[in-house]
């Protein structure tokens, strides 16, 4: 079945094979391959969204088979894929008769709904002996400029137009699922394991759909199919496993399906990860971090696994575990720095400090305002007066919020009244400050108001010798 077939099946072994083959010999000038294993290793690259080997695939069928028809409506799918519509117009030019040229200039075009469905059906009335590709490329056009639905009218059709409907009905499967139409979805998936019984993956496929629509009952019974082709299915074994989690099945019964993916296939780190989360779930917190290190012995760098931890913990890993695992990874700063607000957001203010910490030190950039207020919400307040002593040094422009978190973090540690005095000083220049200036707080006056009478209480309580309450002025939501 082209590249759809299950993956332990000896043809796409075969192809895997090749694929390999390929990408170690075709830097060889006198590499040769025939022109059917060139447009086979084209569409498995396809899959892999590998465009390096596909255009490598082009440059040696160029030189061996110049006017290759195939090759070249291939070429106009990258170009397609990659580059602009005028360059895939210049592209499609020389294969416009083809179905994939005629297909690549439908979305090229975006014609009018009832265009769009003409040229559909002119593509498909009287044809016959639909390639794989051919079919694939139909169903990704259709579902692309919004004809999903025609798809579905004309389900029977299509499958006629080719010996192995296979290949469509998976297509099918998966655009349905991008239309959130899992009545679709699961039709198509039930019709491939009733086309071939003993293909894993498509029972593995219809498991998950009958999950996604609540069906989990079938969803078992499915994985079960799956298991029962290959007992050491990795995916069968977690979807097994969620369907149980989402029946509310006990905690130990999810988890013993999970650990018996996770001794088949210890490097993957799914189920691992799945496993931390459904224990965390049922409230076993320290069997959760002890799952999630399991696997971090292995893999000690992997970032998910350690951000896991990280969220799990609520940052209570060092830094340095953060750092190691930050460092190896392509994010930069402005990334970590939006995944700590969605910690914050979370409630999870101890993991957005040590995400906010190990990305200052990672890249030696003035650290975002959220640092030194989180800092002071998990009344790590020695950590914060020691920042702001940096920030003075380094001359950073601080804003009012972090000021004021500052000038608050000096009262709960009992420092000199002077010295909260002059802070407050600093806090009360900064809202006076024009909305055109960085450091603007760029607040509603109920805000500002709301600033100016804390900074007020707090320096008629010094001044008259009281003793400030606090909590009761505090704007910021310090951890019990």
């Amino acid at each position: 079945m082209s590249r759809l077939d299950d993956p332990h099946s000896s043809y796409n072994d075969e192809l895997k094979r090749l694929y390999d083959r390929f990408k170690e010999e075709s830097v060889q000038p006198d590499a040769y391959f025939d022109e059917d294993d060139l447009i086979e290793i084209f569409d498995y690259a396809s899959d892999m969204a590998d465009d390096a080997t596909r255009i490598d695939v082009l440059l040696v069928g160029a030189r061996l088979y110049p006017s290759s028809e195939p090759l070249m409506q291939r070429k106009a799918c990258l170009v397609f894929d990659t580059s602009g519509d005028e360059s895939a117009r210049r592209a499609v030019a020389p294969v416009a008769g083809s179905v994939i040229g005629r297909l690549l200039a439908l979305r090229i075009d975006k014609p009018s709904r009832q265009q769009a469905r003409e040229r559909l059906e002119s593509i498909i009335d009287g044809g016959s002996d639909f390639e794989d590709e051919w079919i694939i490329q139909l169903v990704q056009t259709a579902s692309e400029i919004g004809e999903f639905a025609w798809l579905v009218e004309s389900k029977e059709r299509i499958m006629r137009l080719t010996d192995y409907p296979q290949t469509f009905l998976y297509e099918m499967v998966e655009v349905a699922k991008v239309n959130y139409d899992y009545g679709v979805a699961m039709t198509c998936a039930e019709q491939l394991t009733d086309l071939e019984p003993f293909n894993c993956e498509f029972w593995e496929n219809l498991a998950e759909i009958q999950i996604a629509a609540s069906k989990f009952d079938d969803s078992i019974n499915s994985a079960d199919y799956a298991l029962a082709i290959n007992p050491e299915s990795v995916r069968a074994m977690m979807l097994k496993a969620q369907a149980l989690y989402e029946m509310c099945r006990p905690c130990e019964e999810v988890v013993s399906w999970l650990d018996k993916a996770i001794e088949v296939e210890p490097d993957d780190p799914a189920p691992a990860h799945y496993k931390a989360l459904t224990l965390y779930a049922a409230g076993f917190v320290p069997m959760a971090v002890d799952a999630l290190e399991a696997y971090r012995r292995r893999h000690p760098d992997d970032l998910p696994t350690v951000e896991y931890l990280n969220t799990i913990t609520d940052g209570a890993i060092p830094v340095d575990v953060m750092m190691a695992a930050m460092e190896k990874a392509a994010e930069g700063n402005d990334d970590w720095n939006a995944k700590a607000e969605e910690l914050i957001r979370a409630g999870r203010h101890g993991a957005a400090v040590n995400m906010l910490v190990s990305s200052f030190r990672l890249h030696q950039i003035p650290p975002v305002s959220a640092l030194f207020i989180e800092l002071y919400v998990c009344r790590r307040y020695k950590e914060l007066q020691d920042y702001m002593d940096i920030s003075a040094i380094a001359g950073w422009n601080l804003r009012l919020p972090e000021q004021l978190a500052y000038t608050l973090s000096l009262l709960r540690t009992g420092a000199e009244s002077q010295k909260v005095l002059d802070s407050i000083a600093r806090t009360e220049s900064l809202l006076d400050i024009g909305s055109d200036d960085d450091r603007s707080l760029n607040a509603s006056p109920l805000e500002t108001a709301g600033y100016r009478a804390v900074t007020a209480q707090i320096r008629r309580s010094l001044l008259s010798g009281e003793q400030v309450d606090i909590d009761a002025i505090d704007p910021f939501p310090v951890m019990k």
